[in-house]
């Protein structure tokens, strides 16, 4: 492993990975990139059930940084990863160098993600959104995957590459009954002292910026810089793809 020690070192954690690497991938020029599947996702065992929480997922980037001998690495997380990444950074605030949050939030904030979908795509999708998050069921997960994930960006991810995904439902149902409606990083991101990059889009339904703002505040123990990109969706890197690099590289030279 001793090429290790002459490269940065930035995890990127994925729920979807196989979507991203493309982007990511970029930075290898300052960064040895390594994409991991969480405890239950993609090509990762199942593993325990009761093991399918943010805080083990976040004791898991630690462990899996140890294991390999990987110290004070850089993570990134985008969306889901993003919770996770937070939770691992909370719980063991000495160990990133850098972190960055890439459209995402420390707590949903459903009220504000009805509203931004009522606005970009009026009053059919908002009630879509509100049934899922209040009363879900097949029929409007189906709808949603229909009608709200094409509005995540002006570029929407293809039928091609949305099919390439491994997609494990039962782990995103028991995160959903138990912890999706409930978790709440805010009160705790005093406990993070690394440098963080924040990125948002303003036309993002899915993570409103009024979420990320939120973050960015409660983020005050840390140096943080706050990148709210224009006419940029989920994520703003597909929207918005030399800008958000051009801001990533910065971060992390």
């Amino acid at each position: 492993m001793r090429f290790l020690e002459t490269r940065r070192l930035l995890f990127s954690m994925i729920y979807w990975y196989t979507l991203y690497v493309s982007f990511w991938s970029q930075l290898s020029d300052i960064a040895q990139i390594i994409f991991f599947d969480m405890r239950g996702h993609g090509r990762s065992d199942l593993n325990n059930a009761a093991n399918w929480t943010l805080t083990q997922w976040g004791r898991d980037v630690a462990e899996f940084c140890d294991n390999l001998g990987l110290n004070n690495p850089i993570i990134a997380g985008f969306s889901f990863g993003g919770w996770v990444a937070l939770s691992y950074a909370i719980q063991f605030p000495d160990h990133p160098s850098k972190l960055i949050l890439c459209n995402t939030e420390a707590k949903v904030d459903f009220q504000a993600r009805i509203a931004a979908y009522r606005k970009k795509g009026g009053a059919k999708v908002a009630a879509i959104v509100e049934k899922l998050a209040y009363e879900p069921d097949e029929k409007t997960e189906q709808q949603y995957i229909e009608h709200c994930i094409p509005l995540f960006c002006e570029h929407p991810y293809t039928d091609q590459e949305l099919n390439r995904c491994f997609r494990r439902t039962q782990v995103w149902n028991r995160f959903d009954q138990n912890e999706y409606r409930t978790f709440d990083f805010l009160p705790e991101l005093d406990k993070i002292h690394c440098p963080t990059l924040v990125l948002a889009g303003t036309e993002d339904p899915e993570h409103p910026p009024t979420s990320a703002k939120k973050m960015v505040t409660a983020l005050s123990n840390c140096e943080t810089e706050y990148a709210l990109i224009r006419d940029a969706g989920d994520p703003v890197y597909r929207d918005k793809p030399t800008e958000t690099l051009r801001i990533i590289k910065k971060f992390l030279k």
